[in-house]
């Protein structure tokens, strides 16, 4: 039986929210298991859906044409597997990307699979805290994406506008696509 969230607790909504994160790395953990016992990881770069979260999130808010423009684009939260750098880059192989990830192993598999792409030297991952990554090297054009999960996501954009002359966006799924997803399969 599904739940409305508006007869779920507060704790019940966080749980439902963590249960969903951790289906989504383990299906991304095992498709890159997969691929390398295959010895095929560059296909976590070329298996990709067009127009991941970044480029969806500037449509959705009818600012594609701001990736013309940018040099350096910083995801806050990459993940594991960058698809969604990936994915810039296929599009637009000018700018240069920096993913922003704390957790350690999933910057370091994060690394793994640009070292395995077309990307490798334009995409760079940081172990660090989005809160502590420093933004000030970012000029006007520049484009700064928190992603959904990231827990203090409206801090970092606090920080990227008080700190840089970048463009910052919380990106696409947003925060009730994840419910949403959670919902219909449950």
């Amino acid at each position: 039986m599904q739940k409305k969230s508006s007869t779920m607790s507060l704790d019940d909504f966080k749980d439902m929210r963590e249960e969903w994160r951790k289906s989504i790395a383990e299906a991304e953990i095992k498709r890159i298991q997969y691929l390398k016992g295959q010895n095929q990881l560059h296909r976590t770069y070329t298996q990709i859906k067009k127009n991941q979260y970044i480029v969806q999130t500037l449509i959705d808010k009818k600012l594609k044409y701001r990736l013309d423009t940018a040099k350096n684009v910083v995801l806050v939260g990459c993940g594991m597997h960058p698809y969604s750098l990936f994915d810039l880059h296929q599009q637009y192989p000018h700018i240069k990307s920096v993913g922003v990830e704390i957790v350690p192993e999933r910057a370091q598999l994060a690394e793994i699979l640009i070292k395995h792409s077309p990307a490798k030297d334009t995409i760079t991952v940081v172990n660090q805290n989005g809160l502590d990554y420093d933004y000030s090297w970012l000029d006007i054009d520049d484009l700064v994406f928190v992603s959904v999960d990231v827990e203090v996501e409206k801090k970092i954009q606090e920080k990227v506008i008080m700190t840089s002359k970048a463009s910052a966006f919380l990106c696409a799924p947003y925060h009730t696509s994840w419910r949403e997803a959670w919902l219909s399969n449950t």
